[in-house]
């Protein structure tokens, strides 16, 4: 995968503009108690049964996105951000009209298995119409094993989509090279923690 910086143990303490400050959160430290924007009890529902929740968490942070492609006819788009791992999938909200978004979006995803990956895609939010694709990025669980923290900009890769090619959520196949912009994340792959199951 492409990356233009590497790994930073520290979480960012970096806060949103005031235009983005309601949809925002605060990222503090490594106490992810204050940052459950999206996070789930041990037991989750699933056709009306009670299901155990996996013995690691991925806790992810959409930050921003920078130098993004312009979908529509005013020279801007309208990004957000759908994450897919496991069988679950999330959204940003929108930005409107910005090619240099913020967001910090953070999401709880249970998930174990370390042959998977999560995949983050861009798209562009329009009101009629579908939706446009803007690149994405899938990463590996592997790469977060050893437990740390992880902080990247990311290469957005234009991937195959259509629904008769092998594989499963948004980026199918390994990508290819786009100039589509990046996209900052940060995230750490743990055991979950005690508190997690309270």
């Amino acid at each position: 995968q492409d990356l233009s910086s590497s790994r930073t143990p520290a979480w960012s303490t970096e806060q949103p503009d005031s235009a983005h400050r309601k949809r925002s959160v605060r990222i503090i430290s490594t106490v992810w108690t204050s940052l459950k924007l999206r996070s789930e009890g041990c037991v989750e529902m699933l056709q009306g049964y009670g299901v155990a929740k996996e013995e690691k968490v991925l806790k992810v942070v959409v930050i921003k996105a920078r130098g993004l492609k312009a979908m529509d006819s005013n020279g801007f788009s309208d990004p957000y951000v759908k994450v897919e791992c496991n069988s679950k999938s999330f959204k940003t909200p929108y930005v409107s009209r910005n090619l240099n978004p913020v967001w910090h979006e953070v999401f709880e995803i249970d998930v174990t298995d370390p042959d998977t990956h999560v995949q983050f895609s861009v798209w562009d939010y329009d009101v009629f119409g579908s939706n446009d694709y803007m690149g994405g990025i899938n990463v590996e669980l592997m790469d977060l094993k050893d437990g740390n923290p992880m902080r990247q900009w990311f290469k957005l890769k234009d991937y195959d989509r259509g629904v008769l090619v092998p594989g499963w959520g948004t980026n199918k196949g390994k990508g290819r090279k786009a100039k589509f912009g990046e996209l900052e994340l940060q995230l750490i792959w743990s055991e979950r923690e005690q508190e997690d199951d309270e």
